[in-house]
């Protein structure tokens, strides 16, 4: 019986191909989009690459509620804490971010590493291709270095020696033994190329140490154990710790808990990629709407082939199959192409994004990603032939073998579904709309956001410090910069040169600390004084071109053995000295630290997320009073700056033979990545929103289409009558200004909500709804009515007499 149906079915849609291309390539569009988009959110939520069962890992992170602070970031402590929970906890693991410059037979390398404990990759379900992972006993201080090289690092550097197990490699000047090799897919964290044990003293599981918040940790559940368990545990854990040090300012509002891994990996990604799949589901509905209203159209047409089969026996059940095995072959034929168009769309939605952002997401289609796709195309092929199923299971016993003709427009329910169709396209429509210009707008408005300095014509390169007697010896870190930087100085075509650490809008580097200010002590139920910090050369104010306010700027003469200096921002200077000069007046980073005197005010510069939350105040030291991590080099040229890649480059190499340069990025360029996540979801909105677009005219278009036919006998008497081709006109343009007018105003009353609820997640002011609805509204009304205006015009000029005649 079956067989026959589809038989039948193919017979209908090969003999209507206009109606079967149009429907199954509009489905196709927004199946192929939701199978992409879904795939990417397979890939970062639900299996990202190289990690086991990703649901049982978790983040660990602090909230300091009163300082506003929440960052992925834990001190040994708390990692300890958290080691003691063994009924809720299976394995715990802790890291630190390290840089290695690995050394081969000509060349230096630098290498992106991580300091780990022994359980970290069994924390992840991760095992190597070659060779183990650490033992207990090679995570402590005084063990023999041993290292896990990533696949990348074994097969670039290494040509991938199937016998690199048990080799010496040389990294920061140390010999460390190649105990494992780890697969292809395993990179955590993100870019990781080398693993080697953290080895922690026992002095860093001290109880003064516990605000020293500079570690990653991640967990792994046991299995049956839910993430809100554990958190309750830990909560329970870490309780005597806050009463302990309830006396400590910096305590207030302090708490441990743990949020899942993938919400941690996506980053950037998260909220932009589940925006971007209700945006895309939307589209989906709207064209299942389009091609729901083709079918009701197409199908009053066939009313007398309906009466025909119902006169010969058939039942409403049998029609229904009938349509519904239709809308099943045409979903098959979109999920079809959905799938294949799915991975390319997929690729190019990951190559429109920086690498950084994107990078280890690892894209494939698997049993999920199929499943969904097919799922996507049944609801999509329901909601298309739900209109001609409940036309027939409605009107089934009442069709005549005379309907088909010109009394075919249906009755005022099924011209009342007609119309839900299409006012729900126009509605979507308009809120996606709606939703672009306003992400256009406020996209617009950060990137000409004043960032407090001119990042135009500055180029970057940052040197994370390699070898333990570089690391150890301020007079070498001394020398290095002032060399570099007086080097580069002279160089023809730059302008200024200076060092810092770390760079504005770096979200990755940003170095937050309490302070003390003399004659202003906190009170101990109030949180402490709290900003950011920086360090940085004297020539730092003219290559970032910050202007300064009042007094001075660092110097030469400000050096490790002179007294210690600090510049403040306008920021702080308001928030603590809102009715007096700061200058002179003196604060400290802790406890046993000395005095810095603020020797001058400068302007107010962002030092985190481009959209984050306000800048809370920075603080300047001088590189020569304190720093020995890292250091960034900053040039102002006036040429172009991939011309100054080289020129930085041997600098670095000709004052620090051992150093290497991590990267090598255009100030611009850092700041546009920053925005990555909304030029995604402005991209999308565009695309979707003008495709919404033309969905909803071409629903219009084709409903305004079919009544029209369907009337042309009526307007032919009105026209013999005396009816003026204005009137016909206006006869047919009413009815669509009426679809146009419930519609847009279904779909700006849908968009106020959505302002409100994305305002939340995103920074998007009040002050762009106006601009944004304007944005929707005028194009949305100015298609709707061209669509509707045209089929009006044909309309007017028919020959009445024909007309008349028309069946």
């Amino acid at each position: 019986m079956i067989i026959n149906h589809v038989r039948y079915a193919l017979r209908q849609l090969i003999k209507s191909p206009v109606f079967t291309v149009t429907s199954v390539l509009t489905l196709a569009i927004g199946i192929g989009a939701n199978s992409a988009i879904f795939g990417v959110i397979n890939a970062v939520f639900l299996h990202p690459a190289g990690v086991n069962q990703p649901t049982r890992v978790a983040v660990m992170k602090v909230r300091h509620a009163r300082l506003g602070l929440d960052f992925p970031y834990v001190s040994v402590p708390d990692y300890a804490d958290a080691v003691s929970l063994k009924e809720q906890i299976e394995a715990v693991a802790i890291a630190r971010p390290a840089g290695f410059n690995l050394s081969l037979e000509n060349t230096t390398q630098r290498l992106f590493g991580e300091r780990v404990s022994s359980q970290w990759f069994h924390v992840f379900g991760a095992a190597p291709i070659l060779g183990r992972t650490f033992t207990a006993e090679e995570d402590q201080a005084n063990a023999a270095p041993v290292v896990v090289l990533g696949y990348g690092t074994w097969q670039s550097s290494f040509g991938s020696d199937p016998n690199i197990l048990g080799k010496k490699i040389i990294l920061d000047q140390e010999p460390y033994q190649v105990i494992g090799v780890m697969g292809q897919d395993f990179i955590e964290p993100k870019g990781k190329q080398v693993w080697v044990p953290i080895g922690l003293p026992p002095a860093a599981f001290a109880t003064n140490q516990r605000f020293d918040e500079d570690y990653a940790a991640v967990i792994r559940l046991r299995s049956g154990v839910s993430l809100p368990q554990m958190n309750v545990a830990l909560a329970q854990k870490v309780g005597a710790v806050v009463h302990q040090y309830s006396g400590n300012s910096f305590a207030a509002g302090w708490s441990v808990y743990a949020i899942p891994f993938v919400e941690f990996s996506a980053g950037q990604l998260a909220t932009p990629l589940r925006l971007v799949f209700v945006v895309v589901a939307l589209v989906l509905l709207i064209a299942a709407a389009n091609v729901a209203g083709l079918q009701l159209a197409r199908s009053a047409t066939r009313s007398k082939d309906f009466a025909i089969q119902m006169a010969l026996g058939a039942n409403s059940s049998v029609l229904i199959k009938q349509i519904l095995v239709e809308s099943l072959l045409m979903a098959l034929a979109t999920v079809l192409i959905g799938v294949a168009v799915g991975p390319v769309l997929e690729k190019l939605l990951i190559l429109s994004l920086p690498q950084r952002i994107v990078q280890g997401i690892t894209i494939h289609t698997d049993l999920t990603v199929l499943v969904f796709t097919v799922a996507a195309g049944l609801a999509a092929a329901l909601i298309a032939g739900v209109g001609p199923a409940l036309r027939v299971t409605r009107y089934g016993k009442s069709l005549k073998l005379n309907d088909g003709s010109r009394n075919t427009t249906g009755s005022v329910a099924i011209q009342k579904l007609h119309n839900t169709f299409v006012i729900s396209q126009i509605a979507l429509a308009c809120l996606l709309l709606s939703a672009t210009g306003m992400f256009l707008v406020s996209l617009q408005h950060l990137q000409q956001a004043d960032l407090g300095f001119e990042p135009h014509q500055m180029l970057t390169a940052e040197v994370v410090y390699s070898g333990r007697d570089f690391k150890a010896n301020p007079v070498k870190q001394a020398a290095f910069i002032a060399g570099v930087v007086n080097h580069l100085t002279i160089q023809p075509g730059i302008l200024s040169a200076a060092a810092v650490e770390p760079m504005p809008f770096d979200p990755d580097r940003v170095e937050s600390s309490a302070f003390t200010i003399e004659n202003q002590p906190s009170k101990a139920a109030e949180p402490g004084f709290q900003s950011d910090e920086c360090y940085a050369t004297p020539g730092y104010l003219a290559v970032a071109k910050i202007p300064l306010r009042k007094g001075q700027w660092f110097t030469e003469e400000d050096r490790a053995d002179t007294s210690p200096v600090v510049v403040i921002d306008e920021i702080l200077a308001r928030k603590y000295w809102p009715n007096e000069n700061p200058i002179g007046q003196r604060l400290k980073k802790g406890d046993g630290k000395p005095w810095a005197t603020v020797i001058g005010v400068v302007g107010s510069v962002g030092n985190g997320l481009l959209e984050g939350p306000v800048a809370k105040g920075l603080r300047y030291y001088p590189f020569a009073q304190g720093r020995d991590l890292a250091v960034n080099f900053v040039v102002r040229s006036d040429g172009n700056l991939n011309g100054f890649r080289p020129v930085i480059k041997s600098a670095v190499a000709a004052f620090g033979p051992e150093q290497a340069i991590t990267s090598v990025t255009p100030m611009e360029d850092v700041i546009s990545n920053l925005l990555a996540g909304r030029r995604l979801i402005v991209r999308m909105l565009t695309v979707f929103g003008g495709f919404a677009l033309f969905l909803a005219v071409l629903g219009i278009y084709a409903l305004t289409t079919y009544l029209t036919a369907q009337r042309t006998a009526e307007i032919g008497v009105r026209m013999a009558l005396g009816a003026q081709r204005l009137d016909v006109i206006w006869l047919i343009l009413r009815r669509t200004l009426n679809w146009m007018i419930t519609g847009i105003s279904m779909g700006l009353l849908l968009s106020f909500i959505a302002t409100l609820v994305l305002k939340h997640q995103f920074a998007i002011g009040d002050e762009y709804g106006f601009i944004a609805f304007l944005l929707a509204v005028f194009p949305l009304l100015m298609a709707g009515t061209m669509a509707g205006l045209v089929i009006a015009w044909r309309a007017a000029f028919i020959n009445p007499i024909q007309a008349i005649q028309y069946k």
